[in-house]
């Protein structure tokens, strides 16, 4: 923070997502620049709370000589940035260690991560459908809507079709590895891009993250992906850490164009559309964790289109 002549200059963070924005404020007088110094210590940065300097019964906020630019928004993606850090981490201590997970903790860590995905499926479906009966039931109607429709134009495009192909070049590149074989990095840097960047949550997570500020998704892929690479590293060297460069690609790309198109959708009460879907399919991905139902998510995706635009239609 820097104080030039009777300009300050401040990082705040918006509660409505996880962005920083650069903002000049004028300060008039001494008073008023001890004043606001004051509220800024009591400021939460919390996704709850606004901060008070922003708040209408802010004394400073009325004050007539404060004036206030356009936010500068700075990309964040945290969630990504833990992701890739997982698959570092995890490629790392792989590298070091050539042994296994037993197959008891195997489970353990299955049953967990599964139990986690569903609730948070679930927690973002019931706050996506949230209000009074008629919003709930017209809620529910639309998540129906998009989800049948998605499926159709997912079919279409061959979304799931594509998403299998990717797994079943990973999979065969992994039994037709000989024990006794040397590493091959090439090999092993496309098994692991194939497969965390046609999983599901590498779509839902961001998506997730830019519009409600929710890491919950994306850090249970950062899980997953650094069990796989902990797990890959052993076989194909250092070539599964390379892997983090597809990753950051892809997810980074989504969340922004998902953080710039964040404010028309709120402003139009489109945003719990899309988090319903993004609920809905993540409770999906539980089930195939789970091994409990083998749900063709990938064909689903496209209902994160089409549920805004029913949405937007039925005003």
């Amino acid at each position: 923070m820097k104080m030039v002549g009777a300009v300050r200059i401040e990082l705040t963070t918006s509660w409505t997502r996880t962005t920083r924005a650069t903002r000049l404020r004028y300060a008039p007088n001494q008073d008023v620049e001890n004043e606001w110094r004051r509220t800024e210590m009591q400021c939460s940065f919390s996704a709850k709370f606004p901060c008070p300097a922003n708040s209408a019964n802010n004394s400073i906020a009325r004050h007539p000589a404060v004036a206030y630019d356009d936010p500068i928004l700075i990309p964040w993606m945290l969630g990504t940035a833990l992701n890739c850090a997982a698959i570092l981490i995890g490629g790392c201590a792989g590298l070091g260690r050539h042994g296994r997970l037993s197959a008891r903790l195997q489970s353990q860590i299955k049953v967990g991560l599964g139990a986690a995905t569903a609730f948070i499926g679930l927690k973002i479906l019931w706050v996506s459908l949230s209000g009074g009966f008629s919003r709930i039931s017209r809620g529910v109607l639309l998540l129906l809507v998009a989800l049948a429709l998605g499926k159709l134009a997912g079919r279409r495009l061959h979304f799931q079709r594509f998403s299998n192909g990717l797994g079943r070049f990973a999979r065969e590149q992994i039994a037709g590895r000989e024990p006794n074989a040397a590493p091959s990095p090439a090999i092993g840097f496309k098994v692991c891009a194939a497969l965390f960047c046609a999983a599901p949550l590498a779509f839902l997570g961001p998506v997730e993250e830019a519009l409600e500020a929710n890491l919950y998704p994306i850090l249970v892929k950062s899980f997953l992906d650094g069990l796989a690479t902990f797990a890959f590293a052993g076989m194909f060297g250092r070539g599964v850490v390379l892997s983090v460069v597809p990753v950051a690609a892809l997810q980074g790309s989504i969340w922004m164009l998902a953080d710039r198109l964040e404010p028309f959708l709120r402003a139009r009460d489109l945003v719990d559309s899309i988090s319903g879907v993004c609920g809905f399919l993540i409770f999906c991905v539980a089930l195939i964790i789970l091994e409990i139902r083998r749900v063709e998510v990938a064909d689903y995706l496209p209902s994160l289109v089409v549920a805004p635009l029913l949405a937007l239609i039925w005003k």
